[in-house]
Formats: structure tokens, C-alpha cells, sequence
């Protein structure tokens, strides 16, 4: 729907089979599949086996399928890591996570100063990381700022929208028909035809991901 931020997201797996354990043979079903049809493919680096748990309303509601999901994927024991990117300051989501997770993966929308707290904090769990999404600029969760940080304490990054399509991700979350056009991109790095929203945010990624001296040096 045209001028709607993301219009047709729900929470993984909708709201309805959350809460209905009806659906959980059929979910198992789904998830083990999938798991063993790729357990050893070099092309999987990580299963990241639940999106938000808690988001959209559900609350703890989520738990007790994020518990099973867990069990269902260690049934199959793939070669890959699993991970669950805590949300929140929920506690009792987070303690499932910490106990299940092989890395630690997490979503940060906000600038440096708030990323580099939240990094440390989560340092203490001694695993890998992983931010799965990230890059808000409105927020200041900008190319130029945060990407350094990820860098420096050596923690993987994956930015949330890539080219501009459907979903409309340049705009704000909340954004409904008829509201103003941003002043500036949410999300996205490509407008559709891949002419580069901004070039020089392109630049930052090409500077860390190809020279590897900088790791070296500190920056």
C-alpha cells in the first residue's frame, strides 16, 4: 500500500498461531524441514530462529513457542549456530535467549553512544555477536556513525533495507497514506533503479569491509 511504512509485517508466525498450539505439530513440521534440509550447507552461516519475540502486542505470550522452537531446532542439531536477537528489556525473553543462543545477536536502532553501551552490556554474555538490524538515520543510527563502533569492538552487522521496494522502508515506522514524505531516508541504501541514495555512506562500508589495516591500527 502505497505511502504505508511496511504495511504487510506481522509478527512471526502472525498472531494467531502464537498462542493456538493447535499449530505447533504443523510448526515443528516447518521449522525442522527447513533446519534439515540445510543443516550443512557452507551457505547458511547462522539460523536466526525467531524475529522479535514479544513485538507486536503478543508480550510474553511468545515464550512458550520460543521455547519450543529452540527444541525443535537442537533436535536436528545443525552445523550452523543458532541465535534469537533479544528485544527489549524483557527479562524472561532474554534469559530463553542467553540459555539457547550459540551467538549473541540483538537489534539497536539507536546512535553510537547507545550502541556502544549496549554492546558492552551484552559483551558479558563471552560469545560472538551479531547486530541483525540496524540503521535509522532520523535516529541517528547513520552509516557514518555506527558502522565505526561495530568495527572497533569487532561485532558482526547486518543494516536493516538495502534497495527501496515495496515495503517502503525510506519511510518512518508508523507512516500511513497522506502522510508528509521524509525529509530523509529511514532505511535503504538504493533507490530502485540501484542509483545510491547516498554515495558516500556506500564509501564508509566499501573503506571497512575492504581494508583490514584499520582493524589492525585500532579504528
Amino acid at each position: 500500500m502505497k505511502g504505508w511504512y511496511a504495511w504487510a509485517w506481522s509478527p512471526s508466525p502472525g498472531h494467531s498461531r502464537v498462542i493456538d498450539t493447535a499449530y505447533y505439530p504443523l510448526l515443528k513440521k516447518y521449522v525442522q524441514d527447513i533446519l534439515q534440509t540445510f543443516k550443512n550447507d557452507p551457505r547458511i552461516l547462522i539460523w536466526d530462529m525467531y524475529n522479535e519475540p514479544t513485538n507486536g502486542g503478543m508480550g510474553d505470550k511468545t515464550l512458550p513457542l520460543l521455547r519450543k522452537v529452540f527444541h525443535w531446532a537442537r533436535e536436528i542439531n545443525p552445523s550452523q549456530p543458532l541465535t534469537v536477537a533479544t528485544f527489549g528489556n524483557n527479562k524472561k525473553l532474554n534469559d530463553i535467549i542467553f540459555s539457547n543462543s550459540d551467538i549473541i545477536t540483538f537489534h539497536d536502532y539507536a546512535g553510537k553512544e547507545e550502541v556502544q553501551k549496549h554492546i558492552a552490556s551484552l559483551k558479558q554474555e563471552g560469545r560472538p555477536m551479531v547486530c541483525t538490524e540496524w540503521l535509522n538515520r532520523p535516529l541517528h543510527s547513520t552509516v557514518e556513525e555506527v558502522l565505526p563502533v561495530f568495527f572497533k569492538e569487532k561485532v558482526g552487522c547486518l543494516s536493516w533495507g538495502l534497495v527501496n521496494g515495496e515495503t517502503q522502508t525510506d519511510l518512518p515506522w508508523g507512516h500511513r497514506p497522506g502522510d508528509p514524505p521524509p525529509k530523509i531516508w529511514q532505511h535503504d541504501l538504493y533507490h530502485r533503479d540501484l542509483k545510491p541514495y547516498r554515495k558516500s555512506e556506500l564509501m564508509f562500508f566499501e573503506k571497512y569491509i575492504k581494508n583490514k589495516s584499520l582493524l589492525r591500527k585500532g579504528f
